[in-house]
């Protein structure tokens, strides 16, 4: 009886070790390509929206930030979209070699992207609003 108590018990930790140290992490994954998509999303409506507001207020070398023209971030933002967001390095995080951590890292990392576009979305809204004014 002891004997199989001790085995049961050593296959569950086994089962436990496996689980906490091996499983795929499917949800966090899932949660990535999530992230990346919505970005990928955003990115296309900033630039768009940017396009737009240089076209209607002739406002490509006017200044959107210090030292920075409206022409100057449009050119930044699509090479940025191209390296960050582009459909082929999706298709890489789809890797299922992904560690936990590094997946993690990886969301974290466009959560904070996703909050700097959001920014700038919120203030081209703000600039063409005024040309409607």
């Amino acid at each position: 009886m002891e004997i199989i108590i001790g085995v049961l018990g050593l296959a569950i930790a086994c089962l436990t070790f496996k689980y906490t140290f091996f499983s795929k992490p499917t949800e966090e994954l899932n949660h990535l390509k999530l992230q990346f998509k919505s970005n990928q999303k955003l990115s296309q409506e900033v630039q768009r929206e940017l396009e737009d507001y240089i076209n209607k207020a002739n406002a490509a070398n006017d200044f959107i930030f210090q030292d920075v023209t409206f022409q100057n971030f449009l050119t930044e933002i699509k090479e940025a979209h191209v390296v960050n967001l582009s459909d082929k390095l999706f298709d890489k995080i789809r890797n299922p070699e992904l560690t936990k951590s590094t997946i993690l890292s990886m969301t974290k990392s466009l959560e904070t992207q996703f909050e700097g576009l959001l920014e700038i979305q919120t203030r081209i809204r703000l600039l063409k609003r005024s040309l409607n004014h």
